[in-house]
Formats: structure tokens, sequence, C-alpha cells
């Protein structure tokens, strides 16, 4: 149990990352309340500029689903933490 709870943090912080730099590309700048394209002025290495918009978002979904399996087997009935995933995956800001 440990471990997997140990993978569904990780598994929350990737997914985390993974949206703030889409957000920073795509995101609106009235939503944000921050300017965008900040990691593209700083020369930032990131998820978008490794693997794309398209492959970034289908690594979103597959995080998501790894991560929403966790929460199936170990806490069936954890609608909160599922709430949580959905609103980091899905945010505008």
């Amino acid at each position: 149990i440990f471990e997997r709870a140990c993978k569904l943090g990780k598994l929350t912080g990737i997914l985390l990352q993974l949206r703030d730099r889409l957000l920073d590309v795509e995101g609106n700048l009235h939503e944000l309340g921050n300017f965008r394209h900040i990691d593209q002025y700083n020369q930032t290495i990131t998820y978008i500029t490794l693997l794309g918009i398209d492959k970034t978002r289908k690594r979103i979904e597959r995080k998501r689903k790894q991560a929403e399996s966790i929460l199936d087997d170990l806490w069936p009935q954890a609608g909160t933490l599922r709430d949580f995933i959905k609103y980091i995956c899905e945010r505008n800001k």
C-alpha cells in the first residue's frame, strides 16, 4: 500500500507540472493572472519543448489513468482525491 500511495503522490506532482507547462503555452492571460510563455522567454526546457503539445496532452491522460487506477485499487470511494486529480488535469489557471 505504501509504495502505491507514494506512486500516486509522484503522479500527482507530474500531472501538476505537465498541466502548468501547457498553461504557460496555451493559457488565457486573464484567467492565469500572470504572463504566458515564461518558459520560452527563459529558455527553460520543459515537457513541451521535449515532447510537444500533443504528446504532453497524451502524457497527461496516461498519467491520469495511472493515478485513477491506483485510487480504484486502494481507495475506490476516494471521491475527493479523484476530484483533485480531475481538477489538476482540467484546470485553466
